[in-house]
């Protein structure tokens, strides 16, 4: 992931990121809720935006100064940010069965011990 550029305007930023994501560069915005949340009325931060593929970097590049270059590799953004959230719910799911099964794990041996306990001292 390489930094293309950073930018101040919110409205800049909704133009370049819609700009990237219709021509097939996926980008990450670094920092977008700190340079929100600085400011009281305006941001006061810079908000980083990064390719994501160091292989379209260099489209990203062209794409800067010149909003009709055709990107030699485009990806499909919507269906990775499916693919994304998809295993995103997947992730959370298994992360929650781990818990629940780890807590039913605790609560056993708590009951085991206690149980031990009250054996011991009878």
């Amino acid at each position: 992931m390489k930094l293309l550029t950073e930018v101040t305007d919110l409205s800049e930023l909704n133009r370049l990121r819609l700009l990237f994501e219709m021509s097939g560069v996926l980008i990450y915005v670094g920092n977008e809720d700190s340079a929100r949340n600085f400011g009281f009325l305006h941001p006061v931060g810079k908000y980083a935006i990064h390719v994501v593929y160091d292989e379209q970097y260099q489209d990203a590049l062209m794409l800067l100064q010149d909003e009709n270059h055709i990107v030699e590799n485009p990806i499909d953004v919507e269906a990775y940010k499916a693919h994304i959230e998809k295993n995103t719910s997947a992730s959370v799911s298994q992360l929650m069965r781990k818990i629940l099964l780890s807590g039913i794990l605790f609560v056993m041996f708590a009951f085991a011990i206690v149980w031990l306990l009250v054996e011991l001292t009878k």
